[in-house]
């Protein structure tokens, strides 16, 4: 009974992929879509910049100002917040006694030994 509805339905499916779903809805749909078509928007306007005028100064030479240049001296800026160092924990005592578990009562576990 199930596998029936199942083979109906899968070729109900196949039906539909098959005709392109040609529906007359999808038809109507399509024209009131084409009804309302925007024109394209206009192409943007071109920006003219007048050509430069060429410079009447002599090229080629370097001022007397430029030989005498020297760089400047390049430094690191510091650090905005200090390196934070972090704190290394460790037991008060080292040893195998209860003290150096979890714990601080005596008993058969971890730091206990195992008594």
């Amino acid at each position: 009974m199930s596998a029936g509805g199942a083979l109906l339905a899968v070729v109900a499916v196949g039906l539909g992929l098959a005709s392109g779903l040609d529906l007359d809805l999808v038809r109507k749909a399509s024209e009131a879509i084409t009804a309302i078509a925007l024109p394209a928007p206009p192409p943007p306007r071109a920006v003219v910049t007048p050509a430069k005028a060429p410079s009447k100064k002599a090229r080629g030479k370097a001022s007397a100002a430029n030989r005498q240049a020297e760089a400047a001296a390049i430094a690191a800026p510091p650090p905005k917040r200090p390196l934070i160092t972090p704190r290394i924990s460790a037991a008060p005592r080292p040893g195998n006694e209860a003290s150096a578990g979890a714990t601080p009562n005596p008993s058969p576990g971890s730091g206990a030994g195992g008594r």
